[in-house]
């Protein structure tokens, strides 16, 4: 266990004695550079304790649920009465995302010469969008089309402007999963090994219908679980993070990232290592093979509450349109997209 991590501090805050009223006991953290504590209370609740000078105020902090920041004069470990910066989790829901904060915050105080205080706000409101997510995480199977997403705007969008994101919607209850005024993206990934190739299934008859503005492309990813392969959700989530410069851009893929359900506490569940055998963009129009509600005459069939169904790929060959991101057909199509 790395010392500093989070699953460090989850061990270290089960390992203290849990103190008598009034008081909180705790374990030094850092390098000591300032000095930090990993501190819990009579009600065994999580704490880091940043000391700070007299006088010093409590930081401008966004209020988030389970959190609470406060400047308080408190007695850890027995020591003398001195002045913390006092971060809690007020519920156990929440105690392994509160850990992946401890761990940045502590970090990055130890690393940079600034006010501990300002690097505090920077961090809850970096986490701010995670606090909300279900302790649960995702599905496998969401956590497979968040890749497909990711992998698609990583190597077909980039560089990823605030305007890109923008078009992202994620899981919302929009049409496509990325939506411009000249075309639609639809992504669509599978791990599945069918004789006969790639086959996605389609949730609903909205899901291959015409936008309502421009031309829908399909895009589809087909990956496959390989030990040694070095693709994972996690490390595609840093590596698209990483790529953005623009602070409205990082905050727009963070709530898309927590409204899947993924939380970056959570990164080691989602350590699947994926191979990808086949990425291609398709155009779908004409007689692309598809169901919508238009393909029945006089509607759907009463009694037909929900229609989902399979597009084989290998029947779709004469509508691809590209199989890498710098073919020319791409190219000029995302030349249009705003």
């Amino acid at each position: 266990m790395i010392p500093g991590s989070p699953e460090w501090f989850l061990s270290t805050w089960a390992r203290i004695p849990r103190p008598a009223t009034g008081m909180l006991d705790g374990h030094a953290v850092g390098s000591g550079r300032h000095a930090m504590f990993a501190a819990i209370d009579v009600d065994a609740r999580p704490h880091l304790l940043i000391e700070v000078p007299e006088g010093r105020c409590l930081p401008r902090v966004r209020p988030v649920r389970a959190l609470a920041v406060s400047v308080d004069r408190l007695i850890v470990g027995g020591l003398a009465s001195r002045l913390y910066l006092d971060v809690q989790c007020t519920h156990h829901a929440h105690d392994a995302t509160f850990a992946a904060l401890v761990s940045e915050i502590v970090r990055i105080v130890d690393a940079a010469p600034g006010d501990p205080g300002q690097i505090l706000a920077a961090v809850v409101e970096r986490w701010r969008a995670f606090w909300a997510v279900d302790p649960a995480g995702m599905q496998a199977t969401d956590a497979l089309g968040l890749f497909g997403e990711l992998w698609f705007l990583e190597r077909w969008m980039s560089p990823m402007t605030a305007s890109v994101i923008a078009a992202w919607n994620g899981p919302d209850s929009s049409r496509h999963d990325l939506q411009w005024t000249s075309y639609s993206v639809e992504v669509k990934t599978s791990s599945a090994q069918v004789a006969g190739g790639v086959a996605h299934r389609i949730a609903s008859l909205e899901q291959l219908d015409d936008p309502e503005q421009g031309e829908l492309l399909l895009f589809s990813l087909s990956v496959a679980d390989d030990a040694l392969a070095r693709n994972t959700l996690p490390v595609l989530v840093e590596r698209v993070r990483s790529s953005v410069t623009d602070p409205s851009a990082l905050e727009m893929i963070d709530a898309r990232l927590a409204a899947y359900g993924y939380n970056p506490a959570h990164a080691g569940r989602y350590n699947r290592t994926l191979r990808v055998i086949s990425e291609s963009l398709y155009l779908v129009s004409g007689d692309f093979p598809r169901l919508t509600r238009s393909s029945f005459d006089g509607g759907v069939p009463g009694g037909i509450s929900h229609v989902s169904y399979a597009v084989a790929m290998a029947a779709c060959s004469e509508f691809r349109i590209a199989s890498a991101p710098a073919d020319d057909s791409w190219l000029r199509a995302r030349s249009t997209l705003a």
